[in-house]
Formats: structure tokens, C-alpha cells, sequence
């Protein structure tokens, strides 16, 4: 899932290389069959590494904004069940694509013909 979300970023996969990762289980998740929602956020990305995060909870209610449909955030009263923080070593990555502040829509890469974003040897 952290992978994932660093595609949001527009970073191609594979995403990189882990250099630390963890998880930590706060409580029981149900039985088989229950459903658990997934948010996985980039928290920083800087030039060569990414810290991501994934939280696992019980959706609140069976309403879509409990699933995190667009129309509510999904974070909204379900509990907490497990969560987890990944650090990607990505290399000299360069983003293939982007997206609108929504992250409804793939927005075309601004391309720079002065050069400046080449990377100094």
C-alpha cells in the first residue's frame, strides 16, 4: 500500500528499495470475511528518499464515505487496527506523471527546456 501511494507522487514502479519498514498491531481485526479499510499516505518525499504510512481500521458504517469513496475521507470513526511506516531508498527517480489536486485526474508533467532540472554530475 505504501508503494502505492507513492505512485500518487507520480514515481513509476517499481518504487524503490526499503530501508527500514514496521508494523505495529493494535488490536484484533475481526473474522474472516470483515471488512478493513487501507489509507497508505506519503508523509515526506525528498530527493532520493520516501516515508510513507498505511493505517488498517473497521470502517465506521457500511455508508461508502466509511470506504473512502471521495465523498468522506475514510478515517472517520472506524477504529484502529494496525498501522505501519516504510522508508524507500528510490534512486535518482524522476516522476512520469502527475495529478490534480483532487487526484481525480493525470495531468501532464511540465517539461523544463533551460535544463535546470538535470542533475549535476
Amino acid at each position: 500500500m505504501t508503494s502505492l501511494a507513492l505512485s500518487t507522487r507520480g514515481i513509476p514502479a517499481p518504487t524503490g528499495v526499503s530501508i527500514n519498514i514496521s508494523t505495529e498491531f493494535v488490536r484484533p481485526a475481526g473474522g474472516q470475511g470483515d471488512d478493513l479499510v487501507c489509507i497508505g499516505t506519503v508523509e515526506q518525499l525528498g530527493r532520493t528518499l520516501g516515508y510513507t504510512r498505511c493505517e488498517f481500521k473497521t470502517p465506521a458504517t457500511s455508508s461508502p464515505s466509511a470506504i473512502g469513496d471521495g465523498h468522506g475521507s475514510g478515517k472517520e470513526g472506524g477504529k484502529l487496527v494496525a498501522y505501519g511506516s516504510q522508508t524507500k531508498f528510490m534512486g535518482s527517480f524522476k516522476p512520469v506523471t502527475s495529478f490534480s489536486e483532487d487526484g481525480e485526474n493525470e495531468l501532464p508533467l511540465e517539461s523544463s527546456s533551460t535544463g535546470q532540472d538535470k542533475a549535476k554530475l
